[in-house]
């Protein structure tokens, strides 16, 4: 099956955002351990594992379709904590991020409805659900800092695990 130039661009598209993912998830791994906030060190890896997952999917999925699969990424930059409140503003990153590339996904997923390329249609709507994890489990984050206050949620991050 050979499909269209606007599917490939969609699926190329979802790789820019999972290798952002993927770099972004791998940094805040690293500033977590490194700081001694192991649980969120954790969350990150486990995480980037899943990023990595996807992105190596879709990869495949680009070259089938006789595609290349790009190597572009949006900028992040990694937030330090000087204050515990500023946990707010890493979780609303990766919110924003993920809402991005959930609908990116649905872009695809709508792309290859279009030309009939139900393999890729499937992929985009198993990435989707993934990214949707993801973003639920963020949205959890933030509403235990919500409801525990900054503070107290990374002191009950600060453990070995």
């Amino acid at each position: 099956m050979i499909s269209t130039p606007e599917v490939i661009a969609a699926l190329n598209e979802c790789l820019k955002y999972e290798h952002t993912l993927v770099a972004c998830q791998n940094g805040y791994r690293r500033y977590f351990k490194r700081w001694g906030l192991h649980a969120l060190s954790c969350d990150m890896k486990a995480f980037r594992k899943q990023s990595e997952k996807r992105r190596n999917d879709l990869m495949r999925r680009i070259f089938v379709l006789e595609g290349m699969p790009t190597a572009d990424h949006y900028d992040f930059e990694l937030t330090e904590l000087d204050k515990p409140i500023d946990i707010n503003g890493q979780i609303e990153y990766f919110l924003t991020m993920l809402g991005e590339a959930k609908d990116t996904y649905e872009a695809a997923r709508e792309a290859a409805k279009e030309v009939k390329d139900s393999v890729s249609h499937k992929l985009a709507g198993r990435n989707k659900e993934g990214i949707e994890y993801q973003l639920a489990k963020f949205e959890s984050k933030q509403k235990r800092v919500d409801l525990v206050g900054p503070e107290l949620y990374l002191a009950q991050h600060m453990h070995k695990v």
